[in-house]
């Protein structure tokens, strides 16, 4: 769908996704390892230690979005500059083009940190189903009706790519946040549930 605006768009929009691995990446990684954290504490019924882990994951994961927001956009220009060097040869035009892409995309780093604290957790608790609706909504539902609509209904150019990668990314963060309040509320009922068990019996 890229390709309607011209092979360089496609282009540009691979190298602003690359730009947003230097701090989704992170995101990423962490996703893995505390899943599998997640998952070892709940299976020896440690439930009050996996939401520590999700609350202090999902601290770890905004800290590091809200970081990389603030350095990639310090920095944007001078990375686009550095993408769009090939050998002895400039292209300012796929230059400012990186920009105007990722000048949007950039905006959902803090809500990504969200959804993917998120699927940490679901992963952990065996949430699969879960895990593969919030994926599939995440292209789907926010990315490929959002794109469409702005190529048919609007005269936005390549910034249209941009603001259709921010605006899955918010919604994927918006999305997560509203599938994980009711597994909150189950893990609160087997804490207390827990701590209930483990009281002696009154005489």
């Amino acid at each position: 769908m890229s390709g309607m605006y011209g092979a360089l768009t496609v282009g540009a929009l691979g190298v602003s996704n690359n730009i947003g691995g230097l701090t989704t990446s992170w995101h990423s990684g962490m996703l893995d390892g505390a899943s599998a954290l997640i998952s070892q504490n709940r299976g020896a019924g440690n439930y009050r230690r996996t939401l520590q882990l999700y609350l202090w994951l999902l601290v770890v994961d905004e800290m590091i979005g809200v970081l990389g927001l603030v350095l990639v956009w310090a920095g944007l220009p001078w990375l686009a500059a550095v993408f769009a060097q090939s050998k002895n040869n400039f292209d300012p035009a796929f230059c400012e083009m990186i920009v105007s892409i990722h000048r949007w995309e950039m905006l959902g780093y803090i809500t990504l940190g969200i959804n993917s604290a998120t699927l940490a957790l679901l992963l952990g608790y065996g949430y699969t189903k879960l895990t593969l609706l919030l994926n599939v909504a995440r292209v789907f539902l926010f990315r490929v009706p959002v794109l469409w609509y702005l190529q048919r209904f609007t005269e936005l150019g390549t910034e249209a790519v941009g603001i259709t990668m921010m605006v899955s990314n918010i919604c994927a963060g918006v999305s997560a946040i509203a599938v994980v309040i009711p597994v909150l509320v189950r893990i609160r009922k087997k804490i207390r549930q827990e701590e209930t068990c483990g009281k002696p019996l009154d005489k």
